[in-house]
């Protein structure tokens, strides 16, 4: 006699999974700690190594060099403006006092004044001449700014150049790290899950199976979590690729499994009533009668109609019976105890009224024979 209590089967339940979930989670811990530790195992790659620093070093001084130049021939051409102005300010002044002198002279008019008035004029040239010196100062420091940024331009050229390069090896260098990083975590995690999907396979009935679960889940969660994160993307090729093997193979299996069940199911209404009747475990039959569906089909059991009852406030009655046997696959569902002839569900091992066995086998060959 098999020994069943529901209070018990639940709080077993609950202490597997409770044993599962913190198994999962202490080998979960664990394996962080080493992943952890596993990206140590290989270097990091620095920017800075791959650096040409001698041709950097190099350029930086004539960058620095030529900006210092630059630094000095901008203040040059700042000062030359500040003379510029303040002569184009004397050669203003003077004008005006010219052009004053001149108004005067015209006024009192005298002839030995001539020759005051030509040096007077040649004191106005003088401005004119060092105002062209001074713009042809400007303009040749101007030049040599000029030429001397595009020298700063073309050690530039040579900085970035040597960037593009050093971020190109560096990028390399990075990849390279991704994939060694990936390969420490595969050749841990992918064992452990092919550990698990052999567990999942082989120890389902074992009696420590919530120990093989826990390591199971654990499993699961180290190559969803622990793996794939890590796989390299070269652009994303491989992420998805992988993606759509996954769906593929898991897909595969689920189609396969669901068929595999259908085709199952279809053979065993191929069966006597007999056979399956005496094939049907006590747990399923006991959440089949809860759910009132047939433990061989599963299909419901229960037949409901309807009657308005008499009266000026009629309301309508919904009667609910139980068939005795299945409307889809005539199995047995209900008979009579053959001790106190109280109704039993058939697959339920004990009478419900007289505690003695209900042997569903032998109903049904005592229904055949007087057929």
């Amino acid at each position: 006699m098999k020994y069943n209590n529901k209070r018990l089967v639940r709080f077993s339940k609950f202490i597997h999974y409770t044993i599962a979930t913190v198994l999962c989670g202490f080998l979960i811990a664990l394996t962080s700690v080493l992943m952890d530790d596993a990206n140590q195992w290989k270097d990091y790659p620095y920017r800075e190594s791959y650096e040409n620093t001698e041709l950097l070093n190099k350029q930086e001084g004539l960058k620095d060099s030529v900006e210092s130049i630059i630094n000095n021939l901008e203040k040059e051409e700042e000062r030359l403006n500040l003379r510029l102005s303040a002569v184009e300010t004397d050669h203003a002044n003077a004008k005006e006092s010219f052009d004053t002198w001149l108004a005067a002279r015209g006024t009192i008019g005298s002839s030995a004044q001539d020759k005051a008035v030509l040096e007077r004029a040649s004191e106005l040239d003088q401005y004119f001449v060092k105002e062209r010196q001074i713009n042809a100062s400007i303009d040749s420091v101007g030049r040599l700014i000029h030429v001397k940024e595009a020298k700063q331009q073309e050690i530039q050229d040579v900085i970035n150049l040597e960037d593009v390069r050093t971020g190109k090896e560096y990028h390399k260098a990075i990849r390279s790290y991704e994939l060694g990083v990936f390969l420490i975590r595969f050749s841990i995690i992918f064992p452990i899950l092919l550990l698990g999907i052999f567990f999942a396979v082989k120890f389902r009935k074992h009696k420590y199976w919530p120990i093989f679960l826990g390591f199971i889940l654990f499993s699961i969660y180290a190559f969803f979590v622990g793996l794939v994160p890590y796989l390299p993307s070269y652009g994303g090729y491989i992420r998805y690729s992988v993606g759509i093997i996954l769906c593929l193979v898991f897909g595969v299996y689920a189609i396969n499994r669901i068929r595999a069940f259908i085709e199952r199911k279809r053979n065993e209404m191929q069966v006597s009533q007999k056979e399956r009747a005496t094939n049907v475990q006590t747990d399923i039959a006991e959440k089949a009668l809860e759910d009132h569906i047939c433990p061989s089909c599963g299909k419901d059991f229960v037949i409901r109609s309807w009657r308005k009852l008499s009266g000026k406030d009629a309301k309508v009655q919904t009667i609910i019976k139980n068939t005795k046997y299945c409307r889809f696959c005539g199995l047995v569902l209900f008979q009579d105890c053959e001790s106190c002839g109280t109704e039993n569900f058939s697959h339920l091992p004990f009478c419900s009224n007289c505690g003695d066995e209900v042997k569903v086998g032998e109903k049904l060959e005592s229904n055949k024979s007087m057929k």
